[in-house]
This record gives structure tokens, C-alpha cells and sequence, in this order.
């Protein structure tokens, strides 16, 4: 990062010492989804300490949630193959999206 990036989240906290303590806020601005680490130091005349945690970032918005239902039907055949088309939002946050395939075995019985 560059240096103007990197004072951007800088604070000068006096902390008189005998277990005082004093909280500083800082804005988190994540650029990207997933998983970040968030590192946190502070710094003292004579000592430093640091802590690194990781940070789980998730894009804003709303969660859509589609089910596609498909019969596989294996009375005439031994393979099934089927393209399932996947349909995003207009407004999908780029690296969000997210699949599941389930599969439940009901099987469909025929009375004759």
C-alpha cells in the first residue's frame, strides 16, 4: 500500500497507564469478499503488541434462493444427464454467488 493508504488508519491515543484503557474507532472499509485478515498494532515508547484475526466479509444485499426440482426417471435408461441453467440476480455482488446441489432419493411409485 501506498503511504497516504497506510496513515489512513492511524490514531495517537494517550493511555495514562494502571489499567486504564481507551477505545479508538476505526472504519473497515473491505475492497473484496471472502476471507481477509485484519492486523491491529499498537506501538510505545518502549513496547508494541499486534493481533492478526481473520476477518469474514460478505457482500450487501439480499439472499435469493431458487429451487430447481428435476425428475430423473431411469426406467428406460441407465445414465441421466441434465443441464441446469443458472440464473443470477441483475444485481449480483461479483464473487458472491454461491450453488448447491442436493439430491434426494424419493422414489416415485406407480399403481397399475
Amino acid at each position: 500500500r501506498d503511504a497516504a493508504e497506510r496513515n489512513y488508519n492511524i490514531r495517537v491515543v494517550s493511555v495514562p497507564g494502571g489499567g486504564v484503557s481507551k477505545a479508538v474507532y476505526f472504519p473497515i472499509v473491505p475492497t473484496e469478499i471472502g476471507m481477509v485478515k485484519l492486523t491491529v498494532t499498537a506501538q510505545a515508547a518502549q513496547a508494541g503488541d499486534g493481533v492478526e484475526e481473520p476477518l469474514r466479509v460478505e457482500p450487501e444485499g439480499y439472499r435469493v434462493d431458487r429451487n430447481v426440482p428435476v425428475v430423473i426417471d431411469l426406467n428406460n435408461a441407465t445414465d441421466f444427464e441434465k443441464v441446469v441453467q443458472m440464473l443470477w440476480p441483475s444485481d449480483v455482488v461479483e464473487g458472491s454467488q454461491k450453488a448447491r446441489f442436493e439430491l434426494i432419493g424419493k422414489p416415485f411409485y406407480t399403481s397399475s
